[in-house]
C-alpha cells in the first residue's frame, strides 16, 4: 500500500470503538487486512490465506466495503 492510499484509508477508524465497546472487558487481539479490487485468482488466494483463521471459533471477523466516505459534489 503506498503513502497516499495509507493515509485516505479510514475503515479501521470507525470500526474500532464499536468493536471495542462489543468486546469491551475481553482481551482481543486485532488484526487489520485490508484488500482491495481483486480478480478470481487473488479472490480464491486470499480465500485459501484467511479461510483456516476464520473457521476457528474463536475468530470474529468484521467485514467492511466503504464503511463511509463522504464525497463532495463537484457543480
Amino acid at each position: 500500500m503506498n503513502l497516499s492510499t495509507d493515509e485516505d484509508e479510514h475503515s479501521i477508524e470507525m470500526h474500532l470503538p464499536y468493536i471495542r465497546k462489543v468486546f469491551e472487558g475481553q482481551d482481543i487481539r486485532i488484526v487489520p487486512v485490508l484488500i482491495g479490487s481483486l480478480n478470481q485468482a487473488n479472490e480464491k488466494r486470499f480465500g485459501t490465506i484467511l479461510a483456516p483463521y476464520l473457521a476457528k471459533e474463536d475468530t470474529f471477523a468484521v467485514v467492511s466495503s466503504d464503511f463511509c466516505h463522504w464525497y463532495v459534489a463537484v457543480l
